[in-house]
Protein backbone atom coordinates (compact mmCIF):
# COMPACT_ATOMS: atom_id res chain seq x y z
CA UNK A 1 0.00 0.00 0.00
CA UNK A 2 1.49 3.61 -0.76
CA UNK A 3 0.30 6.06 1.63
CA UNK A 4 1.00 9.91 0.78
CA UNK A 5 2.88 11.69 3.09
CA UNK A 6 6.50 11.86 4.76
CA UNK A 7 7.17 8.40 6.18
CA UNK A 8 8.62 10.16 9.62
CA UNK A 9 4.79 10.94 10.40
CA UNK A 10 4.49 7.43 10.43
CA UNK A 11 5.37 6.73 13.67
CA UNK A 12 4.43 4.06 16.36
CA UNK A 13 1.28 6.23 17.51
CA UNK A 14 0.08 6.54 13.81
CA UNK A 15 1.27 2.83 13.36
CA UNK A 16 -1.12 1.74 15.92
CA UNK A 17 -4.41 3.96 14.84
CA UNK A 18 -3.80 2.71 11.55
CA UNK A 19 -4.05 -1.21 12.90
CA UNK A 20 -6.77 -0.50 15.10
CA UNK A 21 -9.22 1.26 12.12
CA UNK A 22 -7.89 -1.68 9.58
CA UNK A 23 -9.05 -4.66 12.33
CA UNK A 24 -12.03 -3.14 12.62
CA UNK A 25 -12.71 -3.30 8.42
CA UNK A 26 -12.54 -7.82 9.19
CA UNK A 27 -14.87 -9.55 11.59
CA UNK A 28 -12.29 -11.63 14.18
CA UNK A 29 -9.17 -9.41 13.36
CA UNK A 30 -7.18 -7.46 16.23
CA UNK A 31 -4.60 -4.99 16.14
CA UNK A 32 -1.82 -7.47 17.01
CA UNK A 33 -3.13 -10.15 13.87
CA UNK A 34 -1.65 -7.21 12.24
CA UNK A 35 2.23 -6.65 11.28
CA UNK A 36 3.60 -3.53 8.53
CA UNK A 37 6.89 -3.58 7.21
CA UNK A 38 8.30 -0.61 5.52
CA UNK A 39 9.05 -1.11 2.23
CA UNK A 40 12.37 1.03 1.04
CA UNK A 41 11.55 2.98 -2.18
CA UNK A 42 14.52 3.76 -5.00
CA UNK A 43 15.86 7.62 -4.08
CA UNK A 44 14.55 8.93 -7.35
CA UNK A 45 11.17 8.43 -6.46
CA UNK A 46 11.29 9.59 -2.79
CA UNK A 47 12.33 12.52 -4.31
CA UNK A 48 9.51 13.19 -7.09
CA UNK A 49 6.91 12.20 -4.39
CA UNK A 50 5.73 12.81 -0.82
CA UNK A 51 4.93 8.98 -0.53
CA UNK A 52 5.89 5.95 1.46
CA UNK A 53 5.28 2.07 0.70
CA UNK A 54 4.11 -0.44 3.49
CA UNK A 55 3.65 -4.09 3.45
CA UNK A 56 0.87 -4.98 5.47
CA UNK A 57 0.24 -8.86 6.60
CA UNK A 58 -3.28 -9.57 8.60
CA UNK A 59 -2.90 -12.97 10.18
CA UNK A 60 -6.92 -13.66 9.77
CA UNK A 61 -9.20 -16.20 11.64
CA UNK A 62 -10.48 -18.32 8.82
CA UNK A 63 -9.99 -19.18 5.50
CA UNK A 64 -13.80 -17.39 4.78
CA UNK A 65 -12.87 -14.32 6.29
CA UNK A 66 -9.25 -14.41 3.96
CA UNK A 67 -11.33 -14.82 0.65
CA UNK A 68 -13.92 -11.80 2.20
CA UNK A 69 -11.34 -9.40 3.35
CA UNK A 70 -9.42 -9.74 -0.21
CA UNK A 71 -12.62 -9.21 -2.08
CA UNK A 72 -13.39 -5.82 0.33
CA UNK A 73 -9.72 -4.72 -0.42
CA UNK A 74 -9.30 -5.39 -4.17
CA UNK A 75 -13.04 -3.54 -4.56
CA UNK A 76 -12.34 -0.93 -2.43
CA UNK A 77 -11.61 2.35 -4.05
CA UNK A 78 -8.24 4.43 -2.74
CA UNK A 79 -10.62 7.44 -1.61
CA UNK A 80 -12.88 4.87 0.14
CA UNK A 81 -9.65 3.11 1.85
CA UNK A 82 -7.90 6.76 2.77
CA UNK A 83 -11.72 7.70 4.81
CA UNK A 84 -11.92 4.09 6.44
CA UNK A 85 -8.33 3.97 7.53
CA UNK A 86 -7.70 7.92 8.60
CA UNK A 87 -4.97 8.28 6.40
CA UNK A 88 -4.06 9.58 2.82
CA UNK A 89 -3.39 6.14 0.71
CA UNK A 90 -2.18 6.67 -3.05
CA UNK A 91 -2.47 3.13 -4.25
CA UNK A 92 -3.42 -0.05 -2.82
CA UNK A 93 -1.75 -3.44 -4.66
CA UNK A 94 -3.54 -6.39 -5.59
CA UNK A 95 -4.26 -8.29 -2.15
CA UNK A 96 -2.02 -12.00 -2.05
CA UNK A 97 -3.29 -15.43 0.38
CA UNK A 98 -0.88 -17.31 1.56
CA UNK A 99 -1.61 -20.16 4.40
CA UNK A 100 0.62 -20.96 7.17
CA UNK A 101 0.45 -24.15 8.40
CA UNK A 102 1.16 -24.32 12.26
CA UNK A 103 2.06 -28.20 14.00
CA UNK A 104 0.56 -28.72 16.74
CA UNK A 105 2.07 -30.17 19.62
CA UNK A 106 2.15 -34.00 20.21
CA UNK A 107 -0.36 -35.57 22.33
CA UNK A 108 0.93 -36.37 25.74
CA UNK A 109 2.11 -39.87 26.46
CA UNK A 110 -0.90 -42.61 27.27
Amino acid sequence: MTFGGEASTFDAAAQDAFKTQLAGMFDGVRPSDISLAMVSTRLRRRLQTSSFDVDIHIRMPSTSSVVAAADVLSRSSVTDLSNTLGMTINSIGTPTVSAVAIGAPSPPPP
